[in-house]
């Protein structure tokens, strides 16, 4: 009854944990074959979710996946959960501050496309741009 589906989740699940502290810029591939359409949410849906700042599941969720460098794993829930792209932390960071902060320059193009501004302050006024990687810096 899924026993494929479980053993083919079971294997990545092992596959990534092996996969943990990788460096900047180190996103995995995803073939074009595997990656779905995006749904971008209004600008008033955006502004209403980027008025909520708080520490939770889903922005630690977010903000490992984005450590972790786990293009496959992001790219499936913003398919599946495109509000996740513009939630924000207690300090007002988001999947964007830690896109830039961890340099992954693929979820950085997909952010911009979900609609997420690089224009926004944290709450020391720090914006994504302001703390790119250096290894990435220049080149987005």
């Amino acid at each position: 009854n899924g026993g494929k589906a479980d053993e083919e989740y079971q294997k990545q699940y092992f596959e990534n944990l092996n996969n943990k502290g990788s460096k900047a810029g180190d996103e995995k591939e995803v073939p074009r074959t595997e990656q779905k359409a995006f749904t971008r949410l209004s600008p008033d849906a955006i502004d209403l979710i980027n008025e909520d700042w708080d520490d939770n599941e889903r922005t630690s969720m977010m903000w490992e996946i984005i450590k972790d460098a786990d293009i496959e794993e992001f790219l499936s829930i913003l398919q599946d959960h495109p509000e996740l792209a513009h939630i924000r932390s207690e300090d007002g960071r988001g999947p964007m501050w830690w896109a830039h902060e961890y340099g992954r320059p693929k979820m950085i193009q997909i952010l911009r496309q979900l609609g997420v501004s690089e224009d926004r302050s944290d709450t020391n006024g720090i914006k994504p741009k302001d703390i790119t990687h250096e290894r990435i810096k220049g080149s987005i």
